[in-house]
């Protein structure tokens, strides 16, 4: 049996497949589309200069700009 003759036998044998009206879960396109502005940042304020986190900080951060990481 020819794939054309197959595939005249299945679509005339009565049975369909239906698919579902909406897929139980969303994609991650439509997600990401629910969101209007993404805006990254630093979660929270930077330490003291004074401090040694915060001289960690600062020195973490030229060493980034300087790498290239944004």
């Amino acid at each position: 049996m020819s794939s054309a003759q197959a595939i005249k036998v299945m679509s005339s044998g009565g049975m369909s497949v239906q698919s579902p009206a909406k897929p139980a879960r969303i994609s991650l396109d439509e997600r990401m589309a629910s969101f209007k502005t993404i805006q990254l940042g630093q979660d929270k304020k930077p330490a003291d200069a004074g401090s040694a986190k915060g001289r960690a900080g600062i020195m973490t951060s030229l060493y980034n700009r300087a790498k290239g990481v944004k």
